[in-house]
């Protein structure tokens, strides 16, 4: 009897974990590559002028690796600076530094 009860809350247990997931599926395309916050990676001849313009401006000795876009048209942008740090600011799609929030990657 305490073998069959045992096997009972076993299976219903390996039963509730199968359903336990959110049964949403998102398409995404292949060439793209969504961040968990929202920002999908651009190529650097995709982006506009001024937010080029404005982040050469702002850091003349930062080397730029990445630029990400979200829904908002807000830019997450990926740079290494002189001390060969990384560092994240964030632009508005009129070049504006939306709030210069500096992350150590």
């Amino acid at each position: 009897m305490k073998k069959i009860l045992i096997m009972l809350i076993f299976c219903l247990g390996s039963i509730n974990l199968g359903f336990s997931q959110n049964g949403k599926v998102e398409a995404i395309n292949k060439n793209e590559s969504v961040l968990s916050d929202g920002f999908v990676l651009l190529q650097e001849s995709e982006v506009e002028k001024s937010i080029i313009q404005s982040i050469t401006e702002r850091f003349e000795k930062s080397e730029l690796i990445k630029i990400y876009v979200n829904k908002q048209n807000d830019y997450k942008v990926e740079l290494i600076n002189a001390k060969d740090k990384k560092q994240v600011v964030y632009l508005d799609e009129k070049g504006n530094w939306i709030y210069p929030k500096y992350e150590n990657l």
